[in-house]
């Protein structure tokens, strides 16, 4: 008898040692267990969508404008729990697309204009895969994050600097390995003063992406979870429930670096007779990368769109961004793709007016009929970038309510 109750304390004690080991792993080292094994397993894929939105500032009042930034980060994340990857996909800020309602634009547009829900829609119909989330995060939720990790080591790939005080944004970081603070980590992701500007700056967020990932599951971290939360909850929106926040957070700490694919959109600068800073999609590559990493079918080829020639920019000379987003509802479907958006006014102008930069007037009286602006200036002040610079003044907004009371 007890030899048998010997024998009992015995399995009791090794079934004890056997748990603490496992648990142990789980929470710091699950990559040793197989996923199937693992506490917490995800139950699904999931398609995420991931934004980092850029902060707008009232350049005259100093102030930073809430919910009023355009993305400056977008990624599509898949999260694959038959392989156990993680697939991501980069969006370059400047990728020519369709937004739903507004037209040809750049994809940044899509949360200014709509928020998550059309940034969601906007992607689906570019890339063809059903969007299950989204994932909304304010710089400053990252900047915390960093300083409570302890700051980020990380290569820098090269001298920057830059400074605009009007935005509150000074970056000033030295080639080679540097341990960065929150703000150094954001500019090192913000940079795009290069030739190749949003797709040097996508390969940097990507490695930088890796480098979070791989700090999140060390015990020192893990250890910090609760204000981690904590600044999650304060800089982070999502439709996502807390149960998959923590399931999805727990799928990560297992993953390896070979576990990660990270790809961005193939393409190029120029679009069609457009002289503009947009990137243009590889239609037939981008078909290729999603599916391959995205939709287990095949999908049918992109159908050939038809990409407007002449290039708009709008200068937002009111306070008003309602006004912006009525004139892009105007050009809708129409042969025009609005480049570029920007709330710095153009000092000196008090009337709505049309600048054809590039001479062309006759383009410039037709875009002028489209919207109801009869000024039309000829004049190298416009914005380089496009073919037609668009100053909106109150005077519009107030002929534009006018119109709409008919």
């Amino acid at each position: 008898m007890a030899k048998r109750m010997d024998l009992l304390r015995l399995y009791a004690l090794l079934f004890l040692l056997l748990s603490i080991i496992y648990f142990y792993l789980n929470l710091f080292s699950p990559k040793t267990i197989p996923y199937y094994a693992r506490l917490w397993p995800l139950p699904k894929n999931m398609n995420i969508l991931v934004m980092g939105l850029d902060v707008a500032y009232d350049k005259t009042k100093h102030v930073q404008l809430s919910e009023t930034g355009h993305t400056d980060t977008m990624i599509l994340v898949n999260i694959n729990t038959s392989s156990f990857k993680v697939n991501m996909l980069s969006i370059p800020r400047d990728t020519l697309v369709e937004i739903p309602g507004y037209g040809w634009q750049k994809i940044n547009s899509a949360y200014f204009l709509g928020g998550a829900t059309l940034a969601m829609e906007t992607v689906e119909k570019f890339l063809g895969v059903p969007i299950n989330h989204y994932v909304v995060i304010n710089p400053k939720g990252l900047i915390k994050l960093i300083d409570l990790m302890g700051g980020l080591r990380i290569y820098v790939d090269k001298d920057m600097y830059y400074v605009d005080n009007w935005g509150g944004l000074k970056i000033d970081l030295k080639k080679g390995w540097q341990k960065l603070n929150g703000e150094q980590a954001s500019g090192f992701i913000r940079f795009r003063q290069e030739p190749l500007g949003d797709v040097s700056r996508v390969q940097r967020q990507q490695e930088f992406l890796q480098t979070v990932l791989k700090r999140l599951a060390t015990p020192a971290v893990l250890a910090k979870s609760p204000w981690v939360l904590a600044i999650a909850a304060e800089n982070i929106k999502t439709d996502l429930s807390l149960k998959d926040i923590l399931f999805s957070l727990n799928f990560a700490r297992g993953l390896r670096k070979e576990d990660i694919n990270m790809t961005i959109v193939p393409g190029s600068f120029s679009v069609g007779e457009m002289n503009a800073s947009v990137w243009a999609p590889d239609q037939e590559a981008l078909r290729d990368i999603v599916n391959k990493y995205f939709s287990k079918k095949l999908l049918a080829k992109f159908e050939p769109r038809h990409v407007p020639s002449s290039s708009i920019t709008i200068i937002n000379n009111t306070d008003d961004f309602e006004s912006v987003r009525q004139m892009m509802k105007l050009l809708y479907n129409k042969e025009f793709a609005i480049v570029n958006v920007s709330t710095q006014k153009k000092p000196g102008v008090s009337r709505t007016q049309i600048i054809a930069q590039k001479g062309d007037e006759p383009g410039a009286k037709k875009l002028g009929g489209m919207l109801g602006i009869k000024d039309v200036l000829i004049s190298g002040t416009g914005d380089t970038q496009s073919d037609f610079t668009v100053v909106i003044c109150n005077d519009w907004k107030e002929f534009l309510e006018k119109s709409i009371s008919r």
